[in-house]
């Protein structure tokens, strides 16, 4: 086999291993943010109650 062939799979391998890893680490991160927004709306439904927040103004209207 020709060295190029062999020096581009062993970089790809190792492509591959550090983008399995980033994945790993990211699908975490995303996991951790999504129960890190269920905490704050817990909170935020436990001091205000139930009600909807408007995001662009952040105006709380309770539910009726």
């Amino acid at each position: 086999l020709p060295i190029y062939l062999v020096v581009s799979l062993g970089q790809i391998s190792v492509q591959k291993a550090q983008l399995e890893q980033e994945e790993k680490f990211l699908q975490s991160e995303y996991f951790k943010k999504g129960q890190e927004e269920q905490e704050l709306l817990q909170s935020i439904q436990t001091e205000y109650g139930e009600g909807n927040l408007d995001l662009e103004t952040g105006d709380f209207t309770p539910k009726q």
